[in-house]
């Protein structure tokens, strides 16, 4: 019982980490988007930015699976940003 908690503990820990990592990371790309003229309006921009607040939000619920699963989708938009830069 108590490493099925630790473990639990573990894994929430580390998306809390990667979390931050992809927050800190989208921050810097959104000012690349607006020096590339790339607008908040952008479709790919808005989903990215929805995707990392929804993560931010089922983390802060407890829902590290969909947190996980946000920060994927997060992360293959950047992807997709970082092309147009």
């Amino acid at each position: 019982m108590g490493n099925l908690i630790a473990g639990e503990k573990l894994i929430y820990e580390r998306a809390k980490e990667l979390l931050e990592f992809v927050v800190e990371e989208w921050q810097v790309l959104r000012n690349q988007c607006e020096a590339a003229m790339i607008k908040p309006d952008d479709e790919e921009r808005r989903k990215c930015e929805a995707a990392v607040s929804i993560a931010t939000e089922k983390l802060a619920g407890g829902a590290v699976d969909d947190c996980l699963e946000q920060l994927s989708v997060a992360d293959d938009l950047m992807e997709k940003l970082r092309r147009r830069i």
